[in-house]
């Protein structure tokens, strides 16, 4: 009966110290999974944001992309929409702040291949968005499937291409 105790005692701290390690020293997978989640938490704005907050998460935002990044965005009924490098980044969003009310954003699934360098991956997920516009009867649900490909850069994962997943076409 002691032995079983003790082996329980040991699994235990076992079981914690895997945690508290994985908590305080992460790995790249995980870093990267939180960037991108912190990204999606950047895109998303409540009603009435005030200009300083504005320009404090667009820039936040600009600053989780590659300065050479690229996004290539087809979205059914709308076209598709291809953009390079931070500054028109910049100009998407603040377009997306006048013309919405509110945004939010969440990152689903994101599962992540690390290249065996270490220093280049790529993320597939999905991605859902409910945005609330200014004008009467803009409001609406999207889920899309995108791929990101990402760089480190500085020590940071940037984010250097996104691209729509092609999906089932009628």
């Amino acid at each position: 009966m002691k032995r079983l105790g003790l082996a329980l005692v040991v699994v235990i701290l076992g079981v914690a110290a895997w945690w508290w390690r994985e908590s305080l020293f992460p790995g790249e997978e995980t870093r990267l999974r939180r960037s991108l989640e912190h990204l999606a938490a950047e895109l998303s704005f409540g009603e009435n944001e005030g200009v300083i907050a504005t320009t404090r998460r667009i820039s936040a935002v600009v600053n989780h992309f590659a300065p050479d990044a690229s996004i290539q965005v087809e979205i059914l009924g709308a076209g598709t929409f291809h953009r390079e490098g931070r500054d028109e980044i910049q100009a998407i969003l603040w377009g997306a702040h006048r013309e919405a009310r509110s945004l939010r954003v969440k990152f689903f699934d994101i599962l992540v291949d690390l290249a065996p360098e270490g220093s280049t991956a790529s993320a597939h997920l999905t991605a859902t968005a409910d945005a609330k516009g200014r004008r009467r009867n803009q409001e609406g649900f999207e889920a899309i499937e995108f791929r990101f490909q990402l760089r480190k850069l500085d020590g940071a994962w940037k984010v250097q291409q996104v691209e729509t997943v092609q999906t089932l076409k009628q």
